[in-house]
């Protein structure tokens, strides 16, 4: 008798269709607008939709999309009390291919990490960071990521000129990360 003719279990038929119940589960979860409901599960089902590869923001296209215009960048600050600024990609300096090709890296920098949603994983980015400014002579000590910005509405009358800095209205440091030496090993 062939391997493949065998019928399957009554349990296996039960796991694979809990797994395929969770899994539609989470991807109605997360299309469904921000609500308290969507809010409690996904303490639950982030990590699935992580793992899956199914999380996903709807913003631009619900009733409700983004109201905020922002610059995130990063301050590092060096054992002698020096800071360096680091930008993170922008798009309106780069040519319409370079943004296609670095649309990935801006979606992870704009539409992820300054997020609540996404803090687990800035104290990975700040070590990377650290990482690249590395000097044996005056090592960094701290990486604070902030972001300027407007919001939308206000945008009409200050407008950002092409390509320059965006001064926002807003400041906001959203994470401090102390570097440790461990940190460059």
């Amino acid at each position: 008798m062939n391997s493949l003719s065998v019928p399957m279990s009554r349990r296996d038929q039960i796991l694979i269709s809990i797994f395929i119940a969770t899994y539609f589960f989470c991807v109605g979860i997360n299309i469904c607008g921000n609500c308290p409901l969507k809010t409690y599960v996904r303490q639950f089902t982030q990590s699935i939709e992580l793992f899956c590869g199914i999380e996903q923001s709807w913003n631009m296209f619900c009733p409700n999309p983004r109201d905020y215009s922002f610059h995130p960048y990063a301050i590092i600050t060096f054992q002698d009390g020096s800071t360096a600024l680091y930008e993170f990609p922008r798009p309106d300096k780069m040519n319409q291919l370079e943004e296609t090709l670095r649309e990935r890296v801006r979606k992870a920098f704009y539409d992820n990490m300054p997020w609540d949603d996404y803090s687990v994983f800035r104290p990975t980015l700040a070590r990377h960071i650290a990482r690249c400014f590395a000097n044996p002579k005056n090592p960094p000590t701290q990486v604070s990521m902030c972001y300027n910005g407007y919001r939308v509405t206000l945008m009409e009358n200050k407008m950002v000129p092409y390509g320059r800095p965006m001064r926002g209205a807003e400041r906001k440091t959203f994470f401090v990360y102390q570097v440790s030496p461990e940190d460059f090993k």
